[in-house]
């Protein structure tokens, strides 16, 4: 079911039970019906250090609730492309395996772009246990082809796996037109 943009009634137009149907039951059902998914990735995943700073797209392999079909778990597993155009809260956690040596990043990025509102980052001396980063941006995308990807990035002096005890996941959630 998808949106049907209200007409303007004029006097002396005929209303028939499919137009109300249209105008009044289908919308409702629409504004009804969920516009949100939760994704994540249910295993390790290798983030090279310091390769272009969000070069690498998490991968996510799973969804906890995705009734839009916005995402896919077997191609361009690293996007969710809503379908509607509108504003969106987007937030997102990686975790980074344990490592004392170096930086880790995360950002929010629209359609490959990060702007600099959009990111987590922790500073040296990088902790001795499994680090969560954690952002929340609020995005304007158009419905079509804008998407939402999470990169990440880490100067541990080498490749740095993400963790999957507390794991990497990212929301995205209509919130209006």
């Amino acid at each position: 079911m998808t949106w049907t943009t209200p007409r303007t009634w004029a006097t002396g137009d005929e209303i028939t039970a499919t137009r109300l149907n249209e105008q009044l039951r289908d919308n409702m059902l629409e504004l009804r019906s969920s516009r949100t998914a939760r994704v994540r990735r249910l295993t390790a995943q290798s983030i090279p250090d310091s390769a272009d700073p969000w070069a690498t797209a998490i991968g996510f392999t799973s969804e906890d609730f995705d009734v839009p079909a916005w995402h896919s778990n077997t191609t361009n597993n690293t996007r969710i492309t809503p379908d509607v155009a509108g504003v969106y809260l987007v937030t997102a956690n990686v975790e980074f395996a344990a490592n004392a040596t170096g930086d880790r990043a995360i950002r929010i990025g629209v359609n490959g772009v990060d702007t600099s509102n959009m990111r987590a980052q922790t500073t040296t001396p990088a902790p001795t246990v499994n680090a969560l980063l954690s952002t929340t941006a609020v995005v304007l995308l158009n419905g079509t082809t804008d998407c939402i990807e999470i990169g990440a990035w880490q100067s541990s002096g080498g490749s740095l796996n993400t963790g999957t005890s507390l794991g990497c996941w990212c929301s995205v959630t209509w919130i209006g037109a």
